[in-house]
């Protein structure tokens, strides 16, 4: 994969793989809710092979509650594991497969407010064999 890569591009990757069947559930400029990633993680206990759209901040501490001057998906991770929310459905977490690691989000562990989350959040892809 190249920068700036599509949802398209995920997809027709997927398919030139030999993946049967391949979902796309993502596009670059609507955000989209917990209850979605939630849907992306069945995905994943499923046996597919799953890919969050996601802007990069979502992957650090520090830039979470940061937004960009036009807000847009403009990172790939894999999504290795389904979500788990608290109680209340307040916070979550979940790993993600990122430059050759696999990743806590929140980075470092612990819980991510599902708010955060939504502000960085623009959908997946799926696949399986």
């Amino acid at each position: 994969m190249r920068g700036l890569s599509s949802v398209g591009d995920v997809v027709k990757l997927f398919k030139r793989a030999g993946y049967q069947d391949v979902r796309d559930y993502a596009n670059w400029w609507s955000k989209r809710d917990a209850k979605h990633l939630e849907i992306a993680g069945q995905y994943v206990a499923a046996n597919y092979k799953v890919v969050l759209f996601i802007d990069y901040r979502l992957l650090s501490k520090a830039k979470q509650d940061t937004e960009a001057v036009v807000a847009t998906a403009n990172h790939f991770v894999g999504l290795t594991s389904p979500i788990t929310f608290d109680g209340k459905r307040n916070y979550l977490t979940f790993n993600v497969f990122n430059y050759g690691n696999i990743q806590p989000v929140p980075e470092g562990g612990g819980w991510m407010p599902v708010k955060t989350l939504e502000r960085h959040y623009y959908g997946f892809g799926a696949a399986k064999f």
